[in-house]
């Protein structure tokens, strides 16, 4: 008696590429397609805000970047941006630009406004005003 034995054999060829898969990018750093200008505007809990320049228009900007992943996090930053999209364009308001997830971090590009820290506008304990507020 004889027996007949097939054997199947597949595989599915995949391209070598080197550096195929995306780069690390470093937790608090803006994305690759803005270069940042100088140290960080602020920083807290929630994040890391950058000035930065877009490397195509050349536009300055600020971007916040969360200091967690995204997917850790992800109810309560949509709803952070859901609040950021529903603002109205006004000149006493922020103006939200875009936002960008990468590496699962995700990245708020809003104006960047030159003007004073919170912390300047605020009177010290004896009263005093650090910087005097002129109006624009």
């Amino acid at each position: 008696d004889s027996i007949t034995r097939r054997v199947a054999v597949s595989w599915v060829a995949t391209p070598v590429v080197p550096n195929a898969t995306a780069s690390r990018v470093p937790p608090h750093q803006p994305p690759k397609e803005y270069i940042v200008d100088g140290p960080p505007l602020g920083q807290g809990w929630w994040g890391v805000t950058h000035r930065v320049k877009h490397t195509v228009n050349g536009r300055v900007y600020a971007v916040k970047t969360c200091r967690h992943p995204f997917k850790q996090n992800e109810q309560a930053l949509r709803q952070e941006l859901r609040n950021l999209t529903r603002l109205p364009v006004h000149c006493n308001l922020l103006r939200y630009f875009e936002c960008i997830l990468q590496a699962d971090r995700l990245h708020i590009v809003t104006e960047y406004l030159d003007a004073y820290k919170f912390t300047e506008l605020v009177p010290r304990p004896d009263g005093e005003i650090k910087q005097q507020h002129l109006p624009a």
